[in-house]
């Protein structure tokens, strides 16, 4: 794959912005976690399957999940 196919990209040419995006990214994570309770549906079971001998992604590309408020 070529490297300019990558998000971010690598080297000298890197996006300037890399470090803001990732600090976004978990900003906005940690606030979906402590602003709502993450659950699997009832019944909805992930099927999952190995992927690169580490990690698991659901068989048919989608996680279900059930994001209820919480009442702090």
């Amino acid at each position: 794959m070529k490297q300019s196919f990558f998000g971010f990209s690598m080297g000298s040419r890197a996006c300037l912005g890399q470090n803001l995006a990732w600090m976004e990214l978990r900003l906005l994570l940690s606030t979906l976690v402590r602003r709502f309770e993450l659950t699997v549906p009832a019944g909805k079971e992930a099927d999952m399957t190995p992927l690169f001998h580490f990690m698991n992604q659901p068989k048919d590309g989608y996680y279900r999940v059930r994001a209820m408020h919480r009442s702090d």
